[in-house]
């Protein structure tokens, strides 16, 4: 993923993983129906209510409050009170006997534990000028990143340990390299990942035919700098062709870049694992999500024989909701808003068909332990819209993306997804209208992206373990998740409408006993209850 460029994704056949997220009403304009309220004794719970002025609102909030970002004191300070637990009357409320439940939560059943790799993130090439900057590494200290993959999205990256960083180390689109990585570089992402706690992924790169260097950076990172490497992502997305990328693999058609990649890749795993057995490789990095497409591509990485004998230990897709790729404003894949949450403008109902993220993974899995010997499943780059205009920057910075990316985590955690890698953690604020964020940065200024404090809510404000809910849980308007830590349960509750509260009653099972309730959820919101 990079900006500046054309390209199809697989998204036509998308029926949102956010599937259905506005309904046939999501219009900004439009105020979206409430359901008659059910009667209920109200109840005080903690809650944290992240939100906005409305769906398109650029400025997010928890409570009310927002981060400081003005020093690394100020940081921590605000992080508090964003933490702060405020008491609520009007989000839940026990109702009486007789009323039908909508939905059912077991809080006292097994949960299904997370990955610990699940929450992830790319870190762009750019990005290398702000790892070592303590403000930096401060706010991303406060949100929940499992896993970092870097330099994320980048295709001809050369590696130097020797040279020294400098302000020009991109090196232009003409080059063959276009970007220089340090040595220095890398030391400074590896000690931001050992402070922040988050587990390193090195992404080498495969389209300069040059595996001495993807072992100079591998050994440079588990031999001098003495990191316990876990992953290394291989490359990425070698079937499109952008910036004249398939001249690099040898080919001039995508089937013909496939197998360069694949061949290629093998050359490196063997180079790589001669340093590091055990490492886990990130293979594939695709770009295409239709379900078509994969398996296209498959037959063309695949012609000349699977990697069951010598399992890469994990598969990686590229999945995008949105994207310009030269179709009209009024397509239903071009980014804006209402796109982004009506699954109806593409003539597939959010009730009837699954979110195609989820839909997807049965695929993925299925090509994974038919051709790869098993292994994770890695989304390696995720986000609402892929390319490099106005209107994507739009959708990016907007509390739509919020519900958005809410949707989506909590949907991939259904499925059993390993990791799920947003593009990317920070950009430098010049990259608009490219930046899809979370953090961006001016100088020694940092702006936080929407998004930003949903993943701050991932690090203090939900659970290990995600607990089943039965029912309705979704439509077109609201979401229900559960998931708890020990005793210590949380409900999310995700309203996709522009305006309007949506109620659900549901039966919850706790420790102490059995209820049920009447959950309220405020308009365009992602709500956090503790139970």
């Amino acid at each position: 993923m990079k900006p500046n460029f054309l390209r199809r994704r697989g998204v036509a056949l998308i029926a949102l993983l956010l599937g259905a997220c506005g309904g046939g009403s999501a219009s900004l304009s439009s105020a979206d129906p409430a359901p008659a309220p059910v009667s209920a004794t109200p109840l005080s719970v903690n809650a944290w209510v992240l939100s906005g002025d409305g769906l398109d609102a650029r400025r997010a909030r928890i409570n009310g409050l927002a981060m400081d970002t003005t020093s690394i004191d100020a940081i921590s300070r605000s992080a508090s009170a964003l933490r702060a637990p405020v008491a609520r009357l009007d989000l839940v409320g026990e109702v009486g006997a007789g009323v039908p439940e909508d939905a059912a939560v077991d809080f006292s059943a097994v949960g299904k534990a997370v990955s610990p790799l699940f929450h992830g993130v790319n870190i762009q090439w750019h990005s290398k000028y702000f790892l070592a900057m303590p403000a930096y590494r401060a706010l991303v200290k406060q949100i929940r990143v499992d896993l970092a993959r870097f330099p994320g999205g980048q295709e001809r990256v050369r590696f130097d340990a020797s040279a020294a960083t400098r302000a020009d180390d991109e090196l232009g689109q003409d080059q063959p390299y276009q970007f220089r990585l340090t040595g220095e570089d890398v030391r400074h992402y590896i000690d931001f990942c050992r402070e922040a706690g988050i587990e390193a992924e090195i992404e080498v790169n495969l389209h300069n035919d040059d595996p001495a260097m993807a072992v100079a950076l591998v050994d440079y990172v588990v031999n001098t700098l003495k990191y316990d490497l876990k992953y290394v992502s291989m490359g990425n997305e070698p079937e499109i062709n952008n910036f004249a990328a398939w001249s690099y693999l040898g080919a001039k058609t995508k089937p013909e870049a496939l197998r360069s990649y694949m061949a290629r890749y093998q050359r490196y795993a063997k180079a790589i694992r001669a340093v590091k057995p055990d490492v886990t490789l990130v293979f594939g990095e695709l770009a295409n999500s239709q379900i078509q497409e994969i398996a296209t591509n498959a037959k063309d990485l695949f012609a000349d024989g699977d990697l069951n004998a010598a399992p890469p230990g994990a598969l990686s897709f590229h999945w995008y909701l949105l994207g310009d790729y030269g179709q009209k404003a009024s397509d239903p894949n071009y980014p804006t808003i209402d796109h982004l949450l009506t699954p109806s403008t593409i003539g597939l109902g959010w009730g009837v068909n699954p979110y195609h993220l989820e839909s997807l993974y049965p695929v993925m899995r299925n090509l994974a332990d038919s051709k790869l010997g098993g292994g994770k499943l890695f989304v390696g780059e995720f986000g609402a819209s892929w390319s490099a205009v106005k209107a994507s920057a739009i959708v990016h910075d907007s509390i739509a993306t919020v519900l958005f990316a809410a949707e989506a985590q909590e949907g991939g955690k259904r499925m059993g997804y390993d990791s799920l890698q947003w593009f990317g953690l920070s950009d430098p604020a010049r990259s608009d209208p490219w930046n899809p964020s979370l953090i961006a940065v001016d100088g020694d200024s940092f702006s936080l992206r929407p998004q930003y404090y949903l993943y701050f809510l991932y690090k203090h404000l939900w659970g290990a373990e995600s607990v089943a809910v039965s029912g309705k849980q979704r439509d077109d308007m609201l979401s229900v998740y559960a998931a708890k830590t020990g005793d210590t349960a949380y409900l999310m509750l995700i309203n996709r409408s522009a305006s309007a509260v949506q109620s659900r009653v549901v039966r919850v099972r706790t420790a102490s006993g059995e209820r049920t309730l009447r959950l309220s959820a405020p308009a365009h919101a992602v709500t956090v209850i503790q139970m």
